[in-house]
């Protein structure tokens, strides 16, 4: 990464050495889990879309093999049952004191703008008590662009202060689990300098532009 990307890490320290935490994330590239997992040094633990877990060929298996030596677990991103799956598998992995990363606009952005983030972060996060640290990726676009092919391109990440769930002790409304998750999203707005858009989910945009 160094190398390559000139890859540069700030604020990494905001990392709680030990214990659950959650690494919240933009997301602009498939180039960003790797450069996460290189920027942090405890092993972060992901979800991914189980398109990614095919073996029908030998371009799928590879993609299986490599997701799942990163500690990345697969699950249907329809909704409904299979996203409450997918919260349970987040929540096991967090009271086992690991670190689970997550996008939570829930796709990479097509157009590079940070979109509406999804409220099983916060929901995560308060079954848990595990802080949020925001994490914000920047020049991955370029780097590696959503079209494809590499760019030697700078890359950064920037680690921001972590959240605590303490902070919202007294509260159990059912506006906290947004309101906690859109203080993430302007976290990472401020970290990445991306423009945002707040009422729009990045799957919307996706499925407007015919990619999926």
């Amino acid at each position: 990464m160094k190398i390559f990307f000139r890859f540069e890490v700030e604020g990494q320290t905001n990392v709680p050495k030990t214990g659950p935490v959650i690494l919240a994330s933009n997301h602009l590239s498939f180039l960003d889990s790797p450069l996460l997992i290189v920027a942090e040094k405890r092993t972060i633990n992901f979800i991914g879309k189980d398109s990614y877990f095919r073996t029908d060929n030998w371009k799928h298996k590879f993609v299986n093999w490599l997701f799942r030596a990163l500690h990345v677990f697969p699950v249907n991103r329809e909704g409904g049952p299979a996203a409450g799956a997918a919260i349970d598998q987040a929540i096991q992995v967090l009271k086992q004191g690991k670190v689970f990363g997550i996008y939570p606009e829930g796709t990479r952005s097509p157009t590079g703008v940070l979109y509406r983030g999804h409220t099983g972060l916060a929901r995560i996060s308060l079954a848990t008590g595990a802080p949020i640290v925001p994490v914000a990726m920047q020049g991955t676009p370029d780097a590696m662009p959503y079209t494809g092919g590499f760019h030697l391109k700078k890359i950064a990440a920037k680690f921001g202060k972590p959240i605590y769930m303490s902070e919202y002790s007294n509260r159990s409304d059912l506006h906290l689990a947004r309101e906690i998750t859109d203080r993430v999203m302007l976290e990472l707005q401020k970290l990445s300098g991306q423009v945002y858009d707040s009422t729009t989910y990045g799957s919307v945009i996706r499925k407007a532009l015919g990619k999926g």
